[in-house]
């Protein structure tokens, strides 16, 4: 089960300014897996905000995933492929964190080689669209990488990429 903790935001309550991803728990330091078929494009430690992360830019949309916080710095190097499934690492509470979560950010890495850090928010993608769900706090869900076509629970909501919701 995921829970996500929080939202993209511009809300300045939210993290004391604007939230520039989706920040996602099992409760535990579970693995992270890709949800792109693409390339690494940078890894790195970063003390002041992501701690371990890695990011993974999708080769038919040249969108760019950030993986941060992260237990440990990944496996994976620049340059390497990944299919949607592999294994990336494993998540955690590094860098400027309050818990163990994945905080995932995304934007447009066209003609670009590696991610572009702090750009304003209206400039990043929200992640939320491309899983397939709502960019709510306290939303919980499960994936089990099989998108869904049908459901008896009509309090679930089914996503284009595996996952359904669970409404609190």
């Amino acid at each position: 089960m995921l829970h996500f903790t929080s939202r993209q935001s511009l809300d300045s309550t939210l993290h004391g300014g604007e939230h520039n991803g989706l920040d996602i728990s099992t409760g535990g330091n579970d693995n992270l897996y890709s949800i792109v078929n693409g390339t690494i494009t940078d890894k790195g430690y970063d003390a002041e905000g992501y701690g371990n992360y890695i990011v993974m830019k999708d080769s038919s949309t040249n969108q760019g995933f950030l993986y941060g916080h992260m237990l440990n710095p990944s496996p994976l190097n620049v340059g390497d492929t990944v299919r949607e499934g592999d294994f990336v690492g494993i998540e955690g509470s590094t860098g400027q964190s309050t818990g163990e979560h994945l905080h995932l950010g995304s934007q447009d890495m066209t003609g670009k080689d590696h991610w572009t850090f702090g750009l304003p928010i209206s400039q990043l993608l929200n992640p939320a669209i491309w899983l397939g769900i709502p960019n709510q706090y306290g939303i919980s869900a499960i994936y089990n990488g099989t998108p869904r076509t049908d459901t008896t629970d009509k309090n679930e909501k089914i996503s284009s990429n595996g996952f359904y919701m669970l409404e609190n």
